[in-house]
């Protein structure tokens, strides 16, 4: 196989990746402030946020997961890690709904209630953060993230059927469409 030559030199080209720059990926349009200053700022809670990103992103999540994590190491070697399941993935959301309010709500269940309230939910699940930054990115999450808009379509039509019919189901398909099924349990 022939090696195929650089078109400047001095340029890196990547064949697995982007067939010698044939595939072009579009830029990402720039992140919604606050979250923007938080992952380029050289300041301390842009370096802060950055440091306990896990944290910061668990507190937002819209579900968990559930795996059992393939250690064994990868072909490729060296620097590069693969992420390797074995078995199954599951994510766990609950109920649209909590059953004892928002005491209760967990992951994209937080999302229906006013943003300062699910602030202060989260707030009290992350002593260790800053509560001001937590209220800015839930109200930035609300304006800008269209799946909140979807969770809160899905519990508008909960709340119309649920005097109307005893019985159905409300399913989010992989196509992230809402999905109203009738006779079933909910």
């Amino acid at each position: 196989m022939q090696k195929q030559k650089r078109r400047n030199p001095g340029e890196a080209t990547f064949e697995s990746c982007c067939k010698h720059g044939r595939v072009v990926i579009e830029r990402m349009c720039p992140l919604a402030e606050p979250l923007n200053g938080l992952m380029s700022g050289l300041d301390p809670s842009g370096r802060s946020f950055r440091e306990h990103f896990r944290q910061w992103n668990s507190l937002f999540v819209f579900s968990s997961m559930l795996y059992h994590m393939d250690n064994r190491t990868s072909e490729i070697g060296g620097t590069f890690q693969l992420f390797q399941i074995h078995g199954a993935l599951y994510h766990r959301q609950g109920p649209l709904r909590p059953a004892g309010g928002l005491g209760d709500a967990w992951y994209s269940q937080v999302y229906l209630y006013d943003p300062a309230d699910a602030a202060r939910k989260r707030s009290g699940r992350a002593l260790n953060l800053d509560a001001n930054l937590i209220g800015s990115l839930t109200i930035m999450l609300q304006e800008f993230n269209p799946l909140i808009q979807l969770y809160l379509t899905a519990n508008e039509r909960l709340a119309e059927i649920r005097d109307a019919e005893a019985k159905y189901h409300l399913i989010l398909n992989p196509q992230l469409s809402l999905v109203l099924e009738r006779g079933a349990d909910r």
